[in-house]
């Protein structure tokens, strides 16, 4: 393919393309709520500064109706709190620091594994063959950073983390 057909498939592929992405539109807090999980864990501040956490119940364009944590005798969520959308200030949603933690347990379990490998590479003289510092610091560094991101990750899941979804 040659450069000018190149240029007419990219300039046709932009004309095609819709005329505001996702991320794009409005910032109506009524689109914004709308992708809210039913199920998912939620903070919300809305005036008179109220400030209410549970779990999305259903969602409209005009409300947001949360199932509280409060249970009756039965188990059952038995309190439910409904705010129009209009007043709503500011919305967090619940997740998890996985990744992060995999990433500093990856690192550390690296840099762990790298030395254990130098330090058995020097305390082997003879009976360890030809292999070489580098070669034993990349195996050490390696499986030691594999380990240290499962374990990271692991410890990562049980730190919640709230992020901001939207803010008026």
């Amino acid at each position: 393919m040659n450069r000018s057909h190149l240029i007419a498939a990219l300039a046709a592929a932009a004309t095609m393309a819709p005329g505001a992405l996702p991320a794009q539109q409005s910032g109506d807090p009524a689109f914004l709520l709308l992708e809210l999980e039913t199920g998912k864990r939620v903070r919300v501040l809305a005036p008179p500064d109220t400030a209410v956490e549970g779990r999305v119940a259903r969602v409209y364009v005009q409300s947001l109706v949360l199932d509280l944590d409060a249970r009756d005798a039965a188990g059952v969520g038995a309190s439910q709190w409904t705010a129009e959308t209009t007043s709503i200030v500011a919305v967090w949603t619940r997740g998890r620091q996985t990744w992060l933690g995999a990433a500093i347990g990856g690192g550390a379990g690296a840099i762990l594994g790298g030395l254990v490998g130098s330090v058995a590479r020097g305390l082997c003289d003879y009976e360890c063959g030809d292999n070489s510092d580098a070669e034993n610091i990349l195996v050490g560094g390696l499986f030691g950073g594999a380990a240290g991101a499962l374990v990271g990750a692991l410890v990562g899941t049980a730190f919640p983390r709230w992020s901001l979804q939207y803010e008026r």
